[in-house]
Formats: C-alpha cells, sequence, structure tokens
C-alpha cells in the first residue's frame, strides 16, 4: 500500500511551515525597510534628543 493512500495529507504541515517562514521572512524585510527609512530614524533621532536635553 502507497503512503499517500493512507495519508493523502502526508506533508502538508511541512508545505505549512515553508509558508509561515515566508510569510514571516516577508514581513521582517518590510518592517526593516521602515525602520531603516529616513523618517523613522529622523522621529528616533528627535525622540533621543530631547530625551538627553538638560531640562530648563
Amino acid at each position: 500500500m502507497i503512503l499517500s493512500e493512507v495519508r493523502p495529507d502526508a506533508g502538508a504541515v511541512s508545505v505549512e511551515y515553508v509558508l509561515v517562514t515566508l510569510v514571516v521572512v516577508a514581513l521582517a524585510g518590510v518592517l526593516f525597510d521602515v525602520v531603516t527609512g529616513g523618517v523613522v530614524q529622523d522621529l528616533l533621532a528627535s525622540l533621543v534628543e530631547s530625551a538627553l536635553e538638560k531640562p530648563k
């Protein structure tokens, strides 16, 4: 008897893991682009500078 006749969904979990991994890597790439973009860097820099200023 062939294994696919016994379990027709054999290997489905592996495919799901691959798809989830690809989605996570794609989202990480988008997040990296957003964080390293100029607008976010400028916002974070101004936030740090204002936190480090001496109180008046």
